[in-house]
């Protein structure tokens, strides 16, 4: 009895391992992509890790707690070359009408555009960060006024119990005045393709100081928000 159980959850284990397919993509100028395909419900994402702080190193953790797929882009947004990724044009910074569009976003944006849309998540995710605020601020896409209210509520319960030396508080568009309304992605890229969308700023300090609870808090708070109907 005891055998058979453990060959049992042996066998479930691999079987969770193998469903997991993982693919890297290089797209010039010098930067990767990676996506691994969990639970297509969620996807999520980090288009400007090396250049968001910790980021790239947030989601894994998360997405594989979680059972979710996850696509994180590195060595794409640089001073030298700012690539957004997320939508084809370049420029930190600038407001939506000032970015540039070149080609090289372009090329990056098609593929960062196709490892998304091989998902097709029914809600998407971009985990990005912020030096400006010490606030947590979430752009949305596809959600409604009282879902807004409910996304806020899920997300301010999830922080309570966790310890930040800056006592962030949490900032929902639509709710609240927020800085990072993600409004070129809307108008230009991803955000305008997917049917339900978080785009969450991450100040400094937790990603810097405070991965450890930052990445409970996504755990505890993004199971809930999928569920939002």
């Amino acid at each position: 009895m005891l055998k058979s159980a453990i060959l049992s959850l042996m066998l479930f284990v691999l079987s969770g391992c193998a469903s997991a397919q993982t693919t890297t993509t290089t797209v010039d100028p010098g930067g990767r992509m990676t996506l691994t395909v969990r639970d297509k419900s969620v996807l999520l994402a980090a288009p400007h890790g090396g250049f968001d702080l910790s980021t790239d190193e947030i989601v894994p953790p998360v997405a594989q707690k979680l059972n979710y797929s996850e696509l994180v882009a590195t060595g794409y947004r640089a001073y030298s070359h700012p690539i957004n990724v997320n939508r084809p044009t370049e420029g930190i910074g600038l407001s939506s009408e000032e970015e540039k569009h070149t080609d090289d976003a372009a090329k990056v944006y098609a593929e960062w555009e196709a490892d998304v849309m091989k998902v097709n998540p029914a809600l998407y995710v971009e985990i990005h960060g912020e030096g400006k605020t010490s606030n947590i601020e979430v752009a949305v896409v596809g959600f409604t006024q009282e879902q807004k209210t409910a996304i806020k509520k899920i997300l301010s319960a999830a922080l309570a119990p966790l310890y930040f030396k800056t006592n962030p508080e949490i900032k929902v568009e639509g709710l609240d005045s927020i800085h990072f309304t993600a409004s070129a992605a809307k108008k230009y890229g991803v955000l305008g393709k997917v049917h339900r969308a978080l785009h969450i700023e991450l100040p400094w300090d937790l990603r810097r100081n405070e991965k450890e609870n930052t990445t409970a808090f996504l755990i505890k708070a993004l199971p809930e928000i999928a569920r939002l109907r």
